[in-house]
């Protein structure tokens, strides 16, 4: 199998967005979805530069998120600049479970082998509160690349598999604050607020 990159990113958050991807890092290509073992995601990253907080990822032995492997030419500048307070650390195949048709799994599997997988991990965790919110865009710049990658519920499994969504979250969508956001039309919104209301944490956000 020929895949189109020798270096892939595992995406959790607005990296699964493709039109962010390409506008803001300069790399798009197709996703390929994934369960990542051992690692939780939760709205703690701080960006002190620009007053928000994002959804990040730590090590935890009993936990599992989705995610998706971006294929990126290499680390390159603009990501580091995009991911400055992560640590853009390598991640094991073995902890990767694939979500691709079953024909494909094992011919997939070992084409990846030969690759260089990395995940942007939190360098330090700061939930988010009223100083630091996270905001509505972002959150509808991660579920719309969630719903892109066509797996079922796995926007539903993005809300279900991260933490934190109690406390310090803006509605901005009317005056957009998240500088990375995706373009998402207003069927779509309302397509995210009825995942977050079936998924019980819309009544979390402060409108």
């Amino acid at each position: 199998m020929n895949l189109p990159s020798n270096e892939f990113i595992v995406s959790y958050g607005s990296l699964l967005s493709h039109d962010s991807r390409q506008r803001f890092s300069g790399f798009g290509g197709a996703l390929i979805p994934v369960t990542i073992v051992g690692m939780t995601r939760h709205w703690t990253t701080r960006y002190d530069d620009e007053f928000q907080t994002y959804v990040g990822a730590t090590h935890d032995s009993d936990a599992v998120m989705n995610a998706a492997l971006a294929p990126t030419p290499t680390v390159t500048p603009e990501l580091r600049k995009r991911e400055r307070y992560y640590d853009i650390s390598p991640v094991d195949l073995a902890d990767l479970i694939l979500h691709v048709d079953e024909t494909e799994r094992d011919e997939l599997t070992e084409a990846l082998r030969t690759k260089k997988l990395w995940i942007c991990e939190s360098k330090k965790l700061d939930p988010a509160n009223r100083e630091y919110p996270f905001v509505q865009t972002y959150v509808d710049t991660c579920l719309v690349g969630c719903l892109e990658t066509g797996v079922d519920r796995f926007a539903h499994n993005f809300v279900e598999t991260t933490k934190g969504w109690e406390t310090g979250w803006c509605n901005d969508r009317e005056s957009p604050r998240y500088p990375r956001a995706a373009r998402v039309d207003k069927a779509t919104q309302q397509k995210i607020d009825q995942i977050l209301e079936e998924c019980d944490v819309l009544r979390f956000r402060n409108d």
